[in-house]
């Protein structure tokens, strides 16, 4: 409740702890978003891939007699409005109520020049973010540094799951890619594990077709 206090977060953004997932993902800010909006670059609604912090969430209800609603998410670099039509919201609805911190996958509203607004298709807690199957591949890249000993540490952190991977390192001056055939687990505990023996990670998203 820092910033309803105060009006800003005095330890930190609370995607914050997020950070190595989120700068593993192929995110668009909310910045970003609203000014390609701005200057007309977008010729159509493209789908875009973002997160944000749920400030708020306003339910209606149709004249159809379905719930719909409009909520405000917030990321590092600005607000956007998020529109969740009644089909996606009735997937999503008992998660708004549970879950603050969201993979928010949807079209750009390219009407309106002035807010960043986009339309749902699918809204994910990043907490569920690697058991949710939008992860369609993780590529690991190993420290220039990486020994015997610091490959065997890796490998314990990954245990066995649904998350398809590769590991990509270099050697005698060559880029070198292996894909194993096991899949392990990935969480978002796992990648801070990660990130603090040097590992850096790419995420690559299983994005429906519009």
């Amino acid at each position: 409740k820092e910033k309803e206090v105060i009006g800003f977060y005095l330890s930190s953004h609370p995607l914050s702890n997020f950070e190595e997932v989120i700068n593993s993902l192929p995110l668009s800010t909310n910045k970003d978003i609203l000014e390609k909006v701005s200057n007309k670059i977008y010729t159509s609604e493209p789908t875009v891939v973002t997160c944000g912090l749920l400030q708020s969430n306003k339910v209606i209800t149709t004249k159809k007699g379905d719930r719909m609603s409009f909520a405000q998410f917030e990321d590092l670099s600005g607000t956007c409005e998020v529109i969740i039509f009644p089909r996606t919201f009735k997937k999503v609805e008992l998660l708004l109520e549970g879950f603050s911190e969201f993979l928010i996958i949807g079209a750009v509203d390219i009407a309106n020049q002035q807010q960043c607004k986009i339309k749902a298709n699918n809204l994910i807690p990043l907490d569920h973010v690697f058991e949710s199957g939008i992860i369609q591949h993780a590529l690991l890249h190993l420290p220039p540094t990486c020994n015997e000993k610091a490959v065997g540490d890796i490998k314990a952190l990954l245990g066995k799951g649904k998350n398809a991977y590769s590991l990509q390192f270099v050697e005698n001056e060559q880029t070198i890619r292996l894909t194993p055939k096991e899949k392990v687990l990935l969480e978002v505990e796992t990648f801070k594990k990660l990130r603090a023996l040097g590992v850096t990670a790419e995420l690559y998203l299983a994005l429906p077709s519009r």
